[in-house]
């Protein structure tokens, strides 16, 4: 049987999950990125560094099954569509979902338009409001404004236009992603995300108790904008719950981040695989199966210190490698050398009876993690390799 290769445009950090989840599913993967230390650049099979609105890969792009982009510059993604019709080769990317997902402005007004609930709107809201980009994904320039006096310091010289500002609600957070052929739309497992002290996810769960209450709040809003979107391949909805209710914080018209790799430990599910076949006319089935219970945490390491951030440390820590067994953690993405004082990792623990198992397997490995690095101060300690590095 051929094997199947995916082409992969963007290194960063959907690029790394696109190329993790295209190595569990034994694709060969082909990343494209201008950028010859992308995150994702070790992870790839064959990595093509090249800027693609300078250099004409056809030939590599030839080479591709089917392409899926995997970052948020429109410019690329517009002329990688382009290439991708003239080869014929199918290409993952939405345009009228995704144009509507990059703008929060866009997704408010559609969120209005279809009644779908998310926080209220400054000047409705009451302090303290939340300030964000609207162009921005994540938490990228997320800050939380306390009063008017912050609010119009922090906004001088700035353009309103290109921002939203909403009431703060403080809850638990959860995504949820759905896959679409443009009739049907299934949403899968959901999970908990956990935040750093600048709203940057440092911890994704899979296999929470969550109330069913909870879940099925999920499922309906995912298969709800699902519907509202008319998509056809994958969206991410993420949530606060607040007030007895779930309210939608942003949705986007791609891969995400984090979460599919935390749906496939979790489930089996292999998000990159799930839209291969729906795209060959497959239906998708046991959407919301549950297997496991997984932690799926960053961590910055400087001596022996441990501290848990979140994943701008990992987008900003160079190429990316991926490690078994790493410090007892069963998996791990990691730029860690030998003799480094200070780098990053995210580790991946799960288990089939329970999230403190999960959570012990995580404890074990920063306490390895701690204890290695107090012994590579020690000239006259005998190294050991600490982990297994798969290529």
């Amino acid at each position: 049987m051929k094997q199947i290769t995916v082409g992969i445009v963007g290194g960063r950090l959907q690029g790394v999950e696109a190329c993790y989840l295209a190595r569990k599913a034994g694709y060969q993967s082909i990343l494209f990125d201008k950028d010859p230390l992308c995150a994702a650049a070790d992870l790839a099979d064959v990595f093509v560094c090249a800027d693609l609105l300078a250099t004409d890969v056809s030939e590599d792009l030839a080479a591709c099954d089917f392409i899926l982009p995997a970052m948020e510059n429109l410019a690329v993604m517009e002329q990688v569509a382009m290439r991708a019709q003239q080869l014929g080769i199918p290409y993952l990317y939405d345009r009228a979902a995704y144009h509507i997902s990059a703008s929060k402005r866009r997704s408010n007004r559609f969120f209005r338009v279809h009644q779908i609930p998310y926080p209220r709107s400054y000047p409705q809201a009451k302090f303290p409001v939340v300030l964000k980009p609207s162009g921005l994904s994540g938490s990228a320039g997320v800050q939380k404004i306390r009063n008017p006096a912050q609010l119009q310091n922090v906004m001088r010289g700035k353009n309103w236009d290109n921002y939203v500002i909403q009431e703060f609600l403080e809850g638990p957070s959860y995504s949820i992603e759905v896959v679409g052929d443009g009739k049907t739309w299934t949403p899968l497992a959901v999970t908990q995300i956990l935040t750093d002290g600048r709203y940057d996810c440092c911890r994704v769960v899979a296999g929470a108790h969550l109330p069913p209450a909870v879940q099925q709040q999920m499922r309906a809003l995912g298969t709800k904008i699902g519907a509202a979107l008319h998509i056809r391949g994958i969206f991410d909805v993420e949530t606060i719950y607040a007030n007895g209710e779930m309210h939608v914080l942003e949705i986007d018209a791609r891969l995400p981040s984090q979460t599919p790799t935390a749906v496939w430990h979790a489930t089996g599910i292999n998000m990159l695989s799930l839209l291969w076949e729906m795209l060959c006319g497959k239906p998708v089935a046991n959407a919301s199966s549950q297997e496991n219970f997984v932690i799926y945490q960053h961590i910055a390491v400087c001596g022996t210190q441990v501290k848990i951030l979140g994943e701008h440390i990992m987008a900003q820590a160079g190429r990316l490698q991926y490690a078994e067994d790493f410090f007892g953690c069963p998996e791990a993405l990691t730029n860690y050398r030998a003799g480094r004082q200070e780098w990053v990792a995210t580790l991946i623990a799960r288990d089939g009876e329970s999230l403190q198992n999960a959570e012990r397997k995580i404890e074990r490995a920063v306490q390895r993690i701690q204890n290695h690095m107090k012994d590579s101060r020690d000239e006259t300690a005998v190294y050991q390799p600490p982990y297994k590095r798969v290529v």
